[in-house]
């Protein structure tokens, strides 16, 4: 578990004159808050409206206009809450290579160039056997990750990706389906929501790891 307070502690006495770094673990810390706000609203609301019975899936995919009007706003809803949580999980790894910039790299990315893609790059260069290197490149690159990162750019760029309801009779599930998509040539397949909700849920918790190496790093 990663201990921010550790972390501030370690800014106040050592980069008493940077109130930036300060600023980017208050934005971390804050980003991680609302993704659990989103990720616990998400998961409330799908097991209200998720089938508990064979009658109830019928009607969960063929309701009457009423109750379809209903659980087409439910199934907005939840959207929303997932694209929030993306979002903030994604803002979290740009904030942390804000943080990687101003405490560990040298020289300096500008801060309108840095990313955590050219963090990456750049602690690969410079300390490639060191263990924040090694893990923040295996955080980045892991499958939940990706999901998540092409998800983001994805809508961000072109268009909304699409929630359904759904029955899968081959898996004799029933459910809110994201829909397949593709990005930089990768497809990547349909999920039900609460699979890739999960995948928020691990790329947020990677974060954590990542906050815990870097207090190792600097202590």
């Amino acid at each position: 578990m990663w201990n921010i307070k550790t972390l501030k502690e370690t800014i106040s006495q050592s980069y008493q004159g940077n109130h930036s770094v300060f600023d980017y673990v208050e934005s971390l810390d804050r980003s991680i808050d609302i993704f659990d706000y989103h990720k616990c609203e998400a998961y409330a609301l799908f097991k209200e409206i998720e089938p508990k019975s064979q009658r109830e899936a019928i009607s969960f995919i063929l309701s009457r206009s009423e109750e379809r009007a209903a659980l087409d706003d439910s199934t907005l809803i939840l959207q929303a809450h997932l694209q929030s949580a993306f979002y903030n999980v994604r803002s979290m790894y740009e904030i942390y290579a804000q943080l990687i910039n101003e405490l560990i790299l040298e020289p300096k990315i500008p801060v309108h160039d840095c990313s955590i893609a050219r963090v990456v790059k750049m602690l690969k260069k410079d300390i490639p056997n060191d263990p924040l290197t090694v893990l923040t490149e295996q955080v980045c690159s892991n499958e939940s990750n990706t999901y998540v990162e092409s998800f983001i750019n994805t809508i961000k760029h072109r268009n909304l990706l699409k929630t359904q309801r759904m029955f899968k009779v081959q898996e004799g599930n029933v459910g809110v389906l994201i829909r397949d998509f593709k990005y930089r040539g990768n497809v990547y397949p349909e999920k039900w929501f609460l699979e890739a909700l999960e995948d928020g849920v691990t790329a947020r918790n990677n974060i954590i790891d990542l906050g815990q190496a870097l207090n190792e790093k600097l202590a």
